[in-house]
Parts: structure tokens; C-alpha cells; sequence
């Protein structure tokens, strides 16, 4: 079901509201391969790794490894917000209880230091949609020499499911 399909009360839109607002839509996301985009297991739920694509569109890595801090944020939040997004085919957005943790993949150069600054803006992203207190989470970011489809962030969440869900 796409978050246009989705008919909430105002209180229960909040998060679906912020996706919107922030200009991400939720749609289903398709896998690249044999896996699950996302898997509820009890009362955790899983993202597969998401990378920076918008559409058909990879935000992707130069080959020099020269992309600027800004489009490295922007490739964050956006593999972030596939993340909820994948998330989101599974179970509602509302169910969530918390944003448990956050690993994040950026494609740099072996001197690049500034992964956590790219990781902020996809934190960032979460706290705005799921509250300062369910948005909190713990995070681990990597520096890595290549991503799927040539991607610039990878992102995959962890979250704990209400227990009404």
C-alpha cells in the first residue's frame, strides 16, 4: 500500500506527514536481487540495506571519490528515507516504538574522515519523523570502497515494534 492510499487520523499521519514534508514518498521498494526489502521478526523489524536511489535514478559515486559533504547528506537521507520506506512495506510506520539502530556505508576516498557528518543529516531525517524520543538511536558508520549499483550511502535500520503491533 503507497502512503497515498494510506488513510490515517491527524495524529496517526504524523509520520507518514513528515516523509511528505521533507519531500520523500512512501512507495514499495522493490529488492535488486533474492532478499526481502524489509522483515518483521517478533517485535523487531529489519531494513536490507538501502542505497542512495531516487526512482530508477542512483545518487552514485564518482570514481575519484571527490563527491562533496552536501551530496553525500542528501545521498543519506535519501537511503535513509528507502529505508523507512522498506520498513514501511512490512509493518506501519505507527507501530514502530523506537529506532533502535542505524548502520550507514559511504563510498570515499581512504582519507575521507567526515562519515559521521554524513550519517548526522540520515539521524537527522529519523529524529524529524519519528520524534525525539522513538527517533533516538544508536549508529555505525563505515567508509567503503564501493556499493551496490555504484551507490554513494547505504543505509539499513533496526527498529523495535510497539508492543500493540
Amino acid at each position: 500500500m503507497s502512503l497515498t492510499e494510506k488513510s490515517r487520523s491527524s495524529d496517526e499521519s504524523q509520520r507518514y506527514g513528515r516523509l511528505r514534508q521533507y519531500g520523500f514518498a512512501v512507495e514499495g521498494i522493490r529488492p535488486n536481487g533474492v532478499y526481502q526489502p524489509a522483515l518483521a521478526v517478533g517485535s523487531m523489524v529489519y531494513s536490507a540495506g538501502q542505497v542512495s536511489r531516487n526512482g530508477s535514478s542512483v545518487l552514485r559515486a564518482n570514481s575519484s571519490r571527490t563527491n562533496g559533504l552536501e551530496e553525500m547528506k542528501e545521498a543519506a537521507r535519501l537511503a535513509a528515507a528507502r529505508a523507512v520506506a522498506a520498513i514501511s512495506g512490512v509493518v506501519d510506520l505507527d507501530d514502530i516504538n523506537q529506532i533502535v539502530s542505524v548502520t550507514g556505508y559511504i563510498a570515499c576516498s581512504i582519507d575521507f574522515v567526515g562519515h559521521s557528518a554524513v550519517m548526522d543529516s540520515a539521524s537527522e531525517l529519523l529524529l524529524a519523523i519519528f520524534g525525539p524520543a522513538a527517533g533516538r538511536h544508536v549508529r555505525t558508520a563505515v567508509g567503503v570502497v564501493s556499493l551496490p549499483a555504484g551507490g554513494l550511502v547505504e543505509v539499513q535500520i533496526t527498529a523495535n515494534l510497539s508492543p500493540r503491533a
